[in-house]
C-alpha cells in the first residue's frame, strides 16, 4: 500500500534560482543603512558617468587641437578645466568607493566565496 504524501511529492532539484546573495547581506542591516548604500552607489554610478562623458570631450578635444596647429587657442585652457574636473571626479569616486561596504563592489562568485568564508569563521 502507498502512502498518499509519496503522490504529492515533486522533485524541484535544480529548478530553483539560486539565492541573491547581495540582498541577503543586505537583509541583515538595519534598514536605513541599506538605503544609504543605495543614494552611495547611485552618487557613485553618477560619478563614473560624468567621468567616462568627460574623458571622451577631453580626448576629442585634444584629438582636434592636434590636426589645428594655432599658437594659442581658448580650447587649451578648457582642455586643462576638463582635466582638472576629471581629478576632482577621481578624487569623489576613491571616496565613494571607501564608503560603501566591500561585499556591495563583489560580483556574485566573489561574494559567494565571502559568505562562505565568513560562514566559516562564525
Amino acid at each position: 500500500m502507498t502512502n498518499d504524501n509519496d503522490d504529492n511529492i515533486v522533485d524541484i532539484t535544480g529548478q530553483l534560482p539560486e539565492p541573491d546573495l547581495h540582498q541577503r547581506w543586505r537583509d541583515r542591516l538595519p534598514a536605513y543603512y541599506a538605503k544609504h548604500f543605495d543614494v552611495l552607489q547611485a552618487q557613485q554610478d553618477t560619478i563614473k558617468e560624468m567621468r567616462r562623458t568627460l574623458t571622451s570631450i577631453h580626448s576629442e578635444l585634444q584629438q582636434d587641437m592636434q590636426s589645428d596647429r594655432r599658437v594659442h587657442r581658448p580650447e587649451e585652457q578648457a582642455l586643462e578645466q576638463i582635466q582638472g574636473a576629471l581629478v576632482l571626479l577621481e578624487c569623489a569616486e576613491d571616496r565613494l568607493m571607501h564608503a560603501l561596504p566591500l561585499e556591495m563592489m563583489m560580483s556574485r562568485s566573489e561574494l559567494k566565496e565571502h559568505e562562505l568564508e565568513r560562514g566559516k569563521r562564525r
